[in-house]
C-alpha cells in the first residue's frame, strides 16, 4: 500500500481542500495510507494557533497512522522516538543544506526525515517554496522519497500505481 507522510499543511482540519479530501476518501477505502508522527502533536504545541484549531489539528493527527519519530536531542521523548542511524542524519544534513532558509523552520524537516525513515513513498506538502521550487524538489526526491502538492495530477499518479 502507498504510504504518503503529511506536512502539517496537509493534515486538512478544515475539510476545504478538495484533493485532500479525495486522499481521505482513497485511505478510507484501504487504496493508501497517510501517515503522521508525534513530531505533527509538537509543531501544533508550539503554534500560535487558538486552542480549538490546536485540537482540531491533534484530532485529525490522531485518526492517522503514525510512525514513531526520529529522536532528536532535548526536544523527543525517549519512549516516543526511534534512534537515528547515520544515514538518516546525514539525510537531514542535506536536507539542511538543500533548504538553508528554512532552518528556523525545523518541523517540516523533521516531518520529512520522519516520512523518509517511516518507509513513505510519497512527501505531501504544500510549501512549494522549501519542497519544490529552485530545483528542491530534485534533490530532495534523491534522497528516496517522492515530493508532491495536492493537486489533481498527484490524485491521478496515486490511481494509476
Amino acid at each position: 500500500m502507498t504510504r504518503i507522510g503529511l506536512d502539517t499543511s496537509c493534515l486538512n482540519a478544515k475539510k476545504t481542500h478538495t484533493v485532500l479530501n479525495e486522499l481521505d476518501v482513497l485511505e478510507k477505502n484501504g487504496k493508501i495510507k497517510l501517515i503522521t508522527s508525534t513530531v505533527h502533536e509538537k509543531e501544533q504545541s508550539s503554534s500560535n494557533s487558538n486552542d480549538f484549531w490546536k485540537e482540531k489539528y491533534k484530532g485529525r493527527i490522531n485518526q492517522k497512522e503514525k510512525v514513531p519519530e526520529v529522536g532528536h536531542y532535548n526536544i523527543s521523548e525517549f519512549d516516543n522516538c526511534v534512534f537515528g542511524d547515520r544515514d538518516i542524519s546525514n539525510k537531514l544534513e542535506e536536507i539542511l543544506e538543500i533548504n538553508p532558509e528554512s532552518e528556523n523552520d525545523f518541523y517540516d524537516l523533521w516531518l520529512l526525515e520522519t516520512a523518509l525513515a517511516g518507509d513513505c513513498e510519497f512527501f505531501l506538502t504544500l510549501n512549494s517554496k522549501d519542497f519544490i521550487n529552485n530545483g528542491k524538489k530534485e534533490k530532495l526526491e534523491s534522497l528516496g522519497i517522492k515530493i508532491r502538492l495536492p493537486n489533481e495530477e498527484f490524485i491521478n499518479e496515486l490511481k494509476s500505481i
